[in-house]
Formats: C-alpha cells, structure tokens, sequence
C-alpha cells in the first residue's frame, strides 16, 4: 500500500532554477528547438548563481488532494498496490492501490508486514544519507552544462507521461513539466521522503505528483510511462540492475529511458571515494556493462556519452516480449 502524504510546513529559500548551457552544448536542429522550448517557458540557459535568499514563507496547504506525496509502504499481495485520491484518472496505479494519509511507513501506526525489498528500501542507509541532506541540498540540474542535451534525450511533449525516478527536490520535474505542455503528466519518485518534502517547499505551485518509491520495485502499472529518467540518481541504486529492470517495466514499448549525470564515470568515482560511506561505491556503469544488462530488459542503447563533466545513456524500449 501506499501513504499519502498532505503538502505541510512553509516554503524557504524558495528560488527559481539557472543553468549554463556551456560552450558543448548540442547546436543540432533538435538542441535548437529545445533552445526554443526552453526560451518560450522562460527557462533560456543563464550563467549559473547562487539561490536567491530565502522570502516570504508561504504555506504548502492548498486545497485537499492537491500534489500528494505518497509514502513507501508494502502492497497487499503480489502487485496489489487503488489510486490514490485525485490521481485515478492517471491510470498509473494498479486496482487495488489504497491511499492513507498521514502516515509515515516507520510510524508505529503503519502496520502490516512489509516486503523484503521495500524492508531493504526502508533500512538503506542511503535513505537516510539523502534524507540528512535535503533542506540544504544542491539541485545539479541547474548546473549542469548539458542539460539541454538532457532535454533532447527526453523530447518532452503534450500528452506524454514522464516519470523522474530519483527525482530529488524536483527541479527536473519542474522543467519538463513547463516543457511538455498540455495534457502531460510528470511524475517524481524518490527514496528520500524528506527529500520530497523539500521539493514541496521549493516548488508550491508545481502540480507534479511525487511518490516515495523504491526503484527496485516500483509502484506503477506495466507500461505506464512514455519516458523514465534518472537524473543523478542511477548510480546510487542498490542493485542497479534491478532498478534497470524495474524501470522497463513500467516504460511502454517504444518509450525512452534516459540515465543521466552531470559528470562521468571516473570524475564520479573520484568524488564518491572523498564522500565515503554510505556513497563511497555507487559507481555508474560502463557502455559494456549497460547493453548486458539492457538485452535483459527488452531496451536497445541508442547514445551513451562518458565525458569528464557528462555521462548520457539513452535506450529504446522494444515490444518483442516481456522484461
């Protein structure tokens, strides 16, 4: 089962996110129209600064049901997770799925058992690692020089649902859902629920539902989304394998996953080695050790770039047979 969690507490250090496109961004015709997207929104890349200093608290109570996040909880048999209030129309949640409010999983009134995996979710001490470091975290996405590279790999548009898997404070959420326009559904999912928290905090009008989720076993029907991207987040997956798997199968045939990070393979390395534990050996995987692992998963890779200050990996969801 899932928990949903009402909007609380009050917004500080509420700012809007920047960027530098930087001298390597894609200039193709495709990087062009997402330039233009971008502009349209008002997102054109700046020179990256510094937060704005914290404003006016505003409340994060708005009317019930409005951007919930739903807690990490077991579901009631195998894939027996109603839709939670206000989101049924999504069709994102299997039948079944009940939403309660107010409840966090380690509360002593959350009982029932919990699976082993989300057991495992729940004790992770990465979980509490991101959790510590919400209210003051950095949101990379506004510092990354290729995001625009980013928002090509994704190619958000009206209509499409997207689900940000590892989406931390949200920043990400908050551009593609301006970018893909109407009708679109964007989705953050993380392990951290302070972290969703914080997302709430910064961004109060964005309408994006968050989830806390377990990667390795996510709370989405088959099929669900038309992209799935893990923005700084692949990584840091207990079984990455795993959390590969589980995102082909809520992606549709034909939909797009998308692995990014703001710097490569062996930059990351380095500063995850300095960061010790719990982070000291989340590594990103090698081009060899994807297409393995994809082939397992019905997904083709399509672009993968490992550049000091980059790291892309794009694949393509076939339809032959079942992840």
């Amino acid at each position: 089962m899932a928990i949903c969690f009402r909007r609380d507490g009050h917004a500080d250090g509420l700012h809007r996110p920047h960027w530098d496109a930087g001298p390597h961004a894609s200039r193709g015709p495709r990087a062009q129209r997402g330039a233009g997207n971008l502009r349209r929104h008002g997102l054109a890349p700046v020179p990256c600064r510094s937060p704005t200093p914290p404003d006016t608290a505003r409340s994060l109570l708005p009317e019930p049901d409005s951007a919930p996040i739903l807690g990490l909880r077991d579901r009631a048999g195998a894939g027996a997770t109603t839709p939670l209030d206000g989101m049924d129309r999504g069709g994102l949640w299997p039948p079944g799925h009940r939403a309660h409010h107010a409840v966090h999983p380690a509360h002593p009134a959350a009982t029932g058992p919990i699976s082993r995996g989300l057991s495992m979710a729940l004790v992770d001490p990465r979980r509490s690692f991101f959790d510590s470091l919400a209210t003051h975290w950095r949101d990379t996405v506004n510092e990354t020089h290729r995001l625009q590279d980013v928002i090509v790999a994704i190619d958000p548009k009206p209509g499409m649902r997207i689900l940000d898997l590892g989406c931390g404070t949200g920043s990400l959420c908050r551009i593609l859902h301006q970018l893909a326009g109407e009708g679109a559904r964007v989705v953050g999912a993380d392990i951290s629920l302070n972290m969703l928290r914080e997302m709430r905090r910064r961004w109060p009008e964005l309408e994006a539902p968050a989830c806390q989720a377990d990667a390795h076993a996510l709370p989405f029907l088959p099929a669900s989304f038309d992209v799935v991207v893990m923005f700084s987040a692949f990584a840091h997956f207990r079984e990455p394998f795993l959390a590969l798997r589980s995102a082909a199968q809520v992606l549709r045939p034909g939909g797009s996953l998308v692995i990014c990070h703001p710097v490569g393979r062996q930059a990351l390395r380095e500063v995850h080695r300095r960061a010790g534990e719990p982070v000291r050996h989340d590594l990103l995987p090698s081009r060899n050790t994807l297409v393995k692992w994809m082939a397992q998963c019905q997904l083709v890779l399509t672009q993968y770039v490992d550049e000091p200050t980059f790291y892309l990996a794009v694949a393509g969801k076939r339809a032959e047979r079942s992840c």
